[in-house]
């Protein structure tokens, strides 16, 4: 797998690398990664556009670990190709979807989410297959291969797999070589540990406050022997998701947004295996129901798009049953 292969099909001498709204660890060190590949092996002109931001994770793992994050709006990059990594799905590219249509670039792709999203039937590259982590994909790169990564960069990509991976809660024998690979270069594991362990203290107060709101508000609904949480705040959504399971749920399913659509779920292990029930496959199904996209893994899944949120809820309760009784 080269990025040679791109470079050469597009006669591209400045790229834009971008991905999801709300860039996850996994997200954040891919397009960090995949710039350091390509400036190192090639020194093109790179700029990474990160839309809507980190989410509140990433921008505690980059603060912590001391490293700059670009923050460049779409009008002030020129590109003559895009690189996307950790989707493929144009609605979770906000505005550069636009631009990307008016101006027709050249797109290549490298995603770990499967089914492949709607723009990998316009790409003109793209590794897409089956992995924890976007992040392991691109390590396995030709290129990556024959470069030594600086170590904040290393223990940066840890935490990409660790967390995508759900520290390592699924595995891949190659996700488990390329962390062993980056502890050898000076990766710290231990720290990337840490990382993805957000202290009390550092929790900041809107996101324990939507956390509080999304537990009092949470419809429960009892299908067999399972626990469904279904409830609305208006950010905050995966933090959420994630809280309902230690309560208690089975699978929890957070609506949020106000002018647009967002639906964050989470699943204990134990539902998926039991019920066979893929949290990302759910999602998709949801574009039947509302406008958008939706995607993930089988323990978290998401949703952007439009829509009404009663609507959102009979659809996944719809779905749910069809699946449960």
């Amino acid at each position: 797998m080269r990025i040679s292969d791109f470079l050469k099909n597009t006669g591209a001498t400045s790229l834009l690398i971008t991905t999801h709204v709300n860039a996850d660890p996994d997200a954040l060190a891919s397009a960090l990664l995949l710039e350091f590949i390509i400036q190192k092996k090639y020194g093109l002109e790179t700029t990474i556009i990160f839309p809507q931001g980190l989410n509140m994770l990433s921008k505690r793992i980059v603060e912590d670990l001391g490293i700059e994050v670009p923050e460049k709006g779409l009008g002030e990059v020129q590109f003559d190709a895009i690189l996307l990594v950790d989707t493929s799905t144009s609605k979770l590219l906000d505005s550069i979807m636009e631009k990307i249509k008016t101006i027709k670039t050249p797109i290549g792709i490298i995603d770990h989410h499967l089914p492949p999203g709607d723009l990998a039937e316009i790409s003109v590259f793209n590794i897409i297959k089956k992995e924890v982590a976007t992040t392991a994909l691109i390590l396995q790169l030709d290129e990556a291969l024959s470069l030594k990564l600086p170590s904040k960069l290393s223990t940066l990509a840890i935490t990409g797999i660790l967390y995508d991976s759900g520290r390592f809660s699924r595995a891949s024998s190659t996700s488990l070589k390329v962390v062993a690979r980056l502890i050898d270069e000076g990766g710290d594991y231990d720290r990337a540990v840490k990382l993805l362990s957000v202290p009390e203290e550092k929790e900041d107060l809107p996101s324990r406050m939507a956390k509080l709101k999304g537990a009092q508000r949470a419809m429960l609904i009892k299908m067999g022997s399972h626990l469904i949480a279904i409830t609305h705040v208006s950010s905050h959504e995966a933090p959420v998701a994630r809280a309902l399971i230690p309560l208690g749920a089975d699978v929890a399913f957070v609506i949020g947004g106000k002018e647009e659509l967002r639906i964050s779920s989470r699943a204990r292990e134990g539902f998926v295996r039991k019920t066979g029930i893929d949290l990302g496959e759910l999602m998709r199904e949801l574009e039947k129901y509302l406008e958008g996209k939706g995607g993930g893994h089988s323990t978290a899944g998401g949703f952007n798009g439009k829509g009404d949120p009663q609507r959102a809820i009979r659809a996944i309760v719809n779905l749910l049953e069809e699946r449960l009784t």
